[in-house]
């Protein structure tokens, strides 16, 4: 899960809202949901790094694409496993890495294969 942006520090049984609307007024989006994490993300993405928005659904879903994926080569103890890490890796790669960068990345991602 993606990590959440803390904003605002609460007792657990605070409402974190009321801190916001006192302490940062209107320079901080507030979500509908005040005690869900995703909100807050997105509440302050939409609000000040719209741009970026595509970078963090890409991240989302790949993410749980990767579950259970192992994390290097090296982990791999057989050719399905080892195929599936490769595509993962060109999968982020497409994601992430700008277009004339992208051979290098790739060709990375074929040497430790």
């Amino acid at each position: 899960t993606p990590a959440p942006v803390v904003l605002l520090a609460t007792q657990a049984d605070e409402p974190v809202g009321d801190y916001a609307k006192q302490f940062a007024g209107d320079y901080v989006p507030m979500p509908k949901n005040t005690k869900d994490s995703k909100a807050w993300r997105n509440a302050f993405v939409k609000h000040f790094a719209g741009a970026y928005d595509k970078y963090i659904e890409a991240s989302d879903k790949l993410v749980k694409q990767s579950q259970g994926l192992p994390a290097s080569p090296s982990d791999c103890h057989h050719m399905v496993c080892l195929k599936q890490w490769r595509d993962m890796q060109h999968t982020q790669v497409e994601s992430y890495v700008p277009g004339a960068f992208r051979p290098f990345a790739a060709g990375a991602v074929e040497q430790a294969y």
